[in-house]
């Protein structure tokens, strides 16, 4: 049977139903896979009982890696969660601003994906802005007044608010990028809206007062919620995105709250994720050491 894909109502997103893990991708399907992809930036897949190496596998082909190629065999994937139940994980606790991981970095990740291991509800859903879709969006005078700017991006979490809830992570070597506030991207040549609550630290050759009115202006929209998707998570969900054409954020998560243990899988293959390792990003309260 060949895959279903169902689009969502906003301009990214797509569930993708009838794939079959133990079956190999025929190429017609992986062809209409990495179309989707490129064209909605957010694949879902539901009911999936699969293995860290199927995960790592499924999300490098999409970007257009053949398996097991520099390194990302299923021996060499480097365990990692997202969790408020498994010891050692990443962002156990509190609210995640919108981003793109590694967004600080000159060859930011292309590929990020979670799996649902332990789920339980209410759970904090998470949410992706499409970056293409926001530039597209821009008005024409603050797509003029912005189309020449860059922006720096900084390691860690730069605080656009003063919130209880907010993660604070707290790398041991912070590092930063400049880029152009609208940004090619590497794969599909479409230009995307390059700046982030999280990370983006400023927009040169402005004053202070300018870079702020103009990131809370590109801000809006951005994260509009006409461009925005919510992901509810249950076991055996597999979501892969585009970490550059779109970004994800989520609400507060508790500690003591239900059960959100996600695997995640990062790609070796354009090497700062190795590099990332040497970061400590454990969350820390907000306003916390």
């Amino acid at each position: 049977m060949p895959l279903e894909i169902e689009e969502t109502a906003q301009p990214l997103g797509a569930e993708v139903k009838g794939l079959d893990p133990t079956v190999t991708l025929n190429e017609e399907d992986l062809r209409r896979l990495k179309e989707a992809f490129d064209r909605r930036g957010v694949l879902v897949f539901r009911d999936l009982d699969i293995d860290q190496g199927f995960q790592a596998q499924l999300s490098e082909q999409l970007i257009g890696v053949e398996p097991g190629r520099g390194g990302s065999g299923e021996s060499e994937v480097r365990e990692s969660y997202i969790s408020n139940r498994k010891a050692g994980a990443a962002a156990p606790y509190g609210r995640l601003q919108f981003h793109s991981d590694t967004m600080w970095a000159k060859e930011p990740l292309q590929v990020l994906s979670l799996y649902g291991l332990d789920v339980g509800a209410p759970v904090a859903p998470t949410t992706f802005a499409s970056t293409i879709f926001a530039w597209k969006a821009l008005s024409d005078d603050l797509r003029s007044r912005v189309s020449d700017l860059k922006a720096v991006h900084s390691a860690g979490q730069h605080k656009q608010f003063e919130d209880d809830d907010l993660i604070a992570a707290v790398p041991e070597r912070p590092k930063s990028t400049t880029t152009p506030i609208g940004l090619r991207h590497p794969r599909t040549d479409e230009t995307m809206l390059y700046v982030c609550e999280q990370m983006t630290h400023e927009i040169l050759n402005v004053s202070p007062e300018e870079s702020q009115e103009l990131l809370e202006s590109l801000f809006g929209y951005l994260y509009n919620p006409e461009n925005l998707f919510h992901h509810d998570w249950r076991n055996h969900d597999l979501v892969i995105w585009d970490n550059l054409a779109v970004q994800h954020a989520r609400p507060n998560v508790a500690q003591d709250g239900p059960a959100r243990t996600l695997r995640k899988f990062v790609s070796p293959l354009e090497g700062i994720a190795m590099e990332e390792r040497a970061f400590n990003y454990s969350p820390v309260p907000a306003g916390g050491s």
